[in-house]
């Protein structure tokens, strides 16, 4: 049996298609944008791997770790170790646990480098038209340029005569 589509009317929409499937669980397309980066490390028992976020830890154990999606894990704050990453979520989403210091000075997570202060000072910045290359051109004039006389061509008289 064939199948017939009416044509469309103007004002009206065609008919939709139906949305498209969500990603797939640990897709780069599901981002997750927690700012948390905890003092001590979130440890993968199974290679020994440490992480400071939650999503670096979760990016490893889907796609990274050797052991496969066998999840074997530990809290660096408390040595808590879990084979749950459910768990180890619940137990890490508490109010200030990222400010905890680490249980062992092994599990010591080091903050990443702050992008530094050049080594030499630059100069400041006069204007915004000297920050876009344009320079700058010195002090401003304060007086006007003398005006040019009028050539005879473009005199004119207001009086009717020739």
């Amino acid at each position: 049996m064939e199948e017939h589509q009416e044509p469309v009317q103007a004002g009206e929409s065609p008919p939709s298609s139906p949305p498209p499937p969500p990603p797939p669980r640990g897709s780069v397309r599901h981002q997750h944008t927690d700012p948390r980066r905890f003092n001590f490390a979130i440890v993968c028992m199974n290679c020994g791997n440490k992480f400071a976020t939650l999503q670096e830890a979760r990016g490893h154990f889907l796609r990274t770790c050797p052991s496969g999606l066998l999840v074997d894990v530990l809290c660096g704050h408390c040595e808590l170790r879990t084979s749950s990453w459910p768990s180890m979520c619940q137990h890490l989403n508490r109010a200030g646990m990222q400010r905890q210091p680490p249980c062992k000075a092994e599990y010591r997570m080091v903050p990443p480098a702050k992008p530094g202060f050049p080594a030499a000072p630059q100069p400041q910045i006069d204007s915004l038209a000297h920050s876009h290359g344009r320079g700058w051109s010195g002090p401003r004039r304060t007086e006007k340029p003398p005006m040019a006389e009028p050539a005879a061509s473009d005199t004119f008289s207001l009086q009717g005569g020739s």
